[in-house]
């Protein structure tokens, strides 16, 4: 099965250790399933447990990972085995929040589509973590999607606050149904953290098939992990009784008000950076409400630290 050749064999070893070093920023071992999915060509999995388990990954003078019970990390960081142990029972117990959240939310006409995001690495949560969720709101009643969300979260007692964000509920991203791909706010073609954050996202609740419609809107990302498995196909969705509800024009003038009302309790520092680039962007297609941008920052950590391997 080991029929690469040399060029083939350095390009593989390069796109391992990359995906390896991202994921070593969020403090997060990789299986060799994972690895598979985020590497920038097809190859079958089969063929790369092979070439991982192999003395072909291993011919260098330096060896830039390391492996141990099934799990591949930078040299030195075998603690976070325990690492990921930890965290995935934290998140277990964050998604059962997020969940009854959900479930609530659910019953609100204008939610379309509720996933938890900012996964990098599955069931990777720290303890003091809140839950960013992710929502498509129905076309046109974005601003009364969020005002129903948010306000239901308020009265919960689950929006992060001065004194603590653990367990509490993020809900700084809403996109309408009708603008469901999200290329355009990358950064650029080499967005590592927005790619990951897409290609992490956990879907818990979907009203019938935005799931399928969004991955296919969002189709340009398979050609940057091209074996992550995604819906290829969506079923052709009816509207129903609760669709000509939220569509009603009843609506129009309370989203116009929810629109006007939400923008006025906006907080300084965030009506300030509003779409002055990718970090706030406020309009009726998209709130997305993230005052720290840390992509830039990631993006140079992992690139400095790839001159490891250059310099190997």
């Amino acid at each position: 099965m080991d029929g690469l050749d040399s060029n083939n064999k350095n390009n593989l070893k390069l796109a391992i250790f990359k995906a390896v070093v991202w994921f070593d920023l969020f403090d997060y071992p990789l299986t060799a399933y994972e690895i598979w999915q985020y590497l920038p060509f097809k190859i079958p999995l089969a063929e790369l447990i092979f070439f991982l388990k192999s003395g072909s990954s291993k011919e260098s003078t330096k060896t830039v990972w390391a492996e141990k019970n099934g799990f591949y990390f930078l040299p030195g960081r075998d603690s976070l085995l325990s690492v990921r142990q930890d965290r995935y029972n934290q998140t277990d117990r964050k998604f059962k929040i997020a969940l009854r959240v959900t479930a609530c939310f659910r019953f609100l006409p204008f939610v379309r589509l509720v996933a938890v995001a900012n996964l990098i690495g599955s069931h990777n949560l720290r303890q003091g973590s809140d839950i960013d969720l992710f929502i498509i709101a129905s076309p046109k009643r974005l601003w009364l999607a969020r005002f129903f969300c948010a306000g239901l979260a308020k009265v919960l007692n689950l929006r992060p606050n001065k004194k603590t964000k653990q367990d509490k509920i993020c809900l700084s991203f809403y996109v309408s149904e009708d603008r469901l791909n999200l290329e355009d706010l990358r950064l650029d073609d080499n967005d590592f953290y927005f790619n990951h954050w897409l290609a992490g996202l956990i879907p818990i609740y979907d009203q019938g098939g935005v799931y399928e419609e969004f991955c296919q809107a969002n189709a340009w990302l398979k050609a940057i992990f091209p074996n992550l498995i995604w819906p290829d196909n969506h079923p052709r969705r009816q509207k129903t009784a609760r669709h000509l509800f939220s569509d009603s024009r009843f609506f129009d003038s309370w989203e116009r008000i929810a629109h006007a009302w939400q923008l006025k309790i906006l907080p300084a520092a965030l009506k300030e950076l509003a779409n002055q680039d990718s970090r706030v962007i406020v309009n009726n297609e998209v709130i997305k409400l993230y005052l720290v941008d840390r992509r830039a920052e990631l993006k140079d950590k992992f690139l400095e630290k790839l001159k490891i391997y250059e310099s190997a």
